[in-house]
């Protein structure tokens, strides 16, 4: 499916398919002639795919041939391949070239030919003929004292960038703010990265073993603290009520502080800290502020300060907040889902699935996300829905946080026999009472929701910070001690 023959006093392989000629000794793609611009790392990705053109190549294989050294998420796969399938004119639904292998990988279509030997054709343009040029340049870099001096690969990778007028923001802050000198404390670092982003129970336990070791590896890695404490203090709503969680998520925001006072995601990881387990919002507020300050480029503190903004009721701000949270980063899940939860809390039900499919799209494996999308549907008054994405749900992930919206939805279908067959071993599982209260409210019995609920102020679940706009809750709303406890962790109405 390849040849090679002497081009220009070297070896060079060279593939064709339908309209298309593939130079990858070039980083060419060209159609009927003309260049087809394509990113370094998609050049690399259809290299492999062409190479074995009829087999399957698995995402892990893609990951390691195109990111050699780093660990990347496998969102940035996906970005290669639908670029490449953009540049092709291809179709995820109907291949022409790339065909997806579900939870897998891609197989490049049987097609590509044999071209004859012969002078390489000429590059048409809108215009005279254009012909390739060789440049060369010279570049100085600057090292601190003692800074090992980078490798081949880095410095390729670091002129590309300073050619490219700095390249992707997130490349750039990559590189800028890496904060570590230890290969192997970054690699686990990156690794922890790609199990926070599955959103399950099991890769949030996983992504917690790599911080500690990233850590342990380099205790002065500032950012490796910072995301210890956020993904702590997240897994505090969905997956523990452990006091050792959330003591790691406290001590871990104010060492990351104190490693490095410049760093954005440090004062993100105090805000969720003071947000969801201090609940000291003023606090909150004001590292947000620092956060966004340090950098205005950071789409998590977006999503988070604009969750922040709706639990405190204010969702007028939070819009414009969450919307360039997802403009800054497209395909994070989570800032499309919390867009999802702003049209929940306000009401706009049909918005809010319709956020949570585009959402779930990004990946149908999502938890978390599939939890939400359930929840939207027993608000939408469609609890057999419910119950059948719940279900699903629970064979992806059987966290708590699913079950609790599963019982909820057969309450609401007329089934509170197994609502309180769902009920009863949450009450052991060492979750929020914020959960089995959820229950109780579907069930119709406000006094045990309540007391519960009193139980879980008492034990400061991060749950109580949804007081005001969680619709679970709606049916308790005109409960003396509603009020009562709203007031006490300071969301008077």
């Amino acid at each position: 499916m390849m040849i090679k023959g002497p081009v220009g006093g070297r070896s060079e392989a060279v593939y064709e398919f339908g309209p298309f000629r593939f130079e990858p000794e070039e980083s060419r793609l060209l159609r009927d002639g003309r260049p087809v611009p394509l990113a370094p790392q998609s050049v690399e990705t259809l290299r492999a795919l062409v190479e074995h053109s009829g087999s399957l190549i698995t995402k892990q294989e893609l990951m390691d041939r195109v990111w050699p050294d780093r660990f990347v998420e496998e969102n940035s796969l996906n970005k290669c391949v639908s670029e490449l399938r953009k540049a092709l004119g291809d179709r995820r639904l109907d291949p022409l070239f790339i065909e997806t292998v579900a939870r897998r990988g891609y197989r490049f279509l049987p097609g590509v030919r044999r071209p004859a030997p012969g002078p390489m054709p000429p590059i048409v343009a809108n215009g005279p003929q254009v012909r390739p040029i060789t440049v060369r340049v010279t570049v100085e870099m600057t090292l601190d004292e003692g800074q090992p001096r980078p490798g081949e690969d880095e410095i390729a990778r670091r002129i590309a960038i300073a050619l490219a007028g700095g390249g992707a923001r997130g490349e750039r802050r990559d590189l800028r703010r890496r904060a570590t000198r230890d290969t192997h404390a970054y690699r686990l670092y990156r690794e922890a990265r790609c199990h926070v982003l599955r959103y399950t129970s099991t890769a949030w336990r996983k992504s917690l073993e790599c911080y500690e070791g990233a850590i342990a590896q380099d205790p002065s890695f500032a950012l490796a603290h910072a995301d210890l404490a956020i993904s702590s203090a997240l897994a505090c709503l969905y997956y523990t009520s452990s006091e050792e969680v959330r003591q790691r998520a406290r001590s871990a925001a104010l060492q990351a502080v104190a490693i490095d006072p410049g760093l954005g995601e440090a004062h993100l990881a105090m805000a969720l800290v003071r947000c969801l387990l201090d609940w000291d919002w003023d606090g909150a507020e004001r590292s947000f502020h620092q956060a966004l300050a340090l950098d205005p480029e950071q789409a998590w503190s977006h999503d988070y300060y604009g969750l922040f903004l709706m639990l405190m009721g204010r969702f007028r701000e939070a819009l414009p907040i969450l919307e360039r949270a997802v403009h800054l980063n497209p395909i994070r899940i989570a800032a499309k889902g919390d867009l999802g939860l702003y049209h929940l809390f306000t009401g706009a039900v049909e918005g809010s699935l319709s956020h949570h499919r585009r959402a779930l799209e990004l990946d149908p494996f999502c938890g978390l996300k599939r939890v939400d999308y359930a929840r939207t549907l027993e608000r939408a008054g469609r609890p057999d829905e419910a119950i059948a994405e719940g279900r699903a749900t629970l064979q992806i992930d059987d966290v708590p946080w699913a079950r609790v919206w599963l019982a909820r939805a057969h309450a609401l279908a007329g089934r509170p026999e197994e609502a309180r067959r769902i009920l009863v071993p949450l009450g052991t599982a060492g979750v929020s009472p914020v959960f089995p209260a959820l229950i109780h409210a579907a069930l119709g019995e406000p006094a045990e929701a309540l007391v519960l609920l009193d139980d879980a102020r008492a034990r400061r679940s991060p749950w109580m910070a949804f007081l005001r706009v969680e619709p679970g809750f709606d049916a308790l709303r005109e409960e003396r001690g509603f009020a009562r406890l709203q007031r006490r962790v300071g969301l008077a109405p």
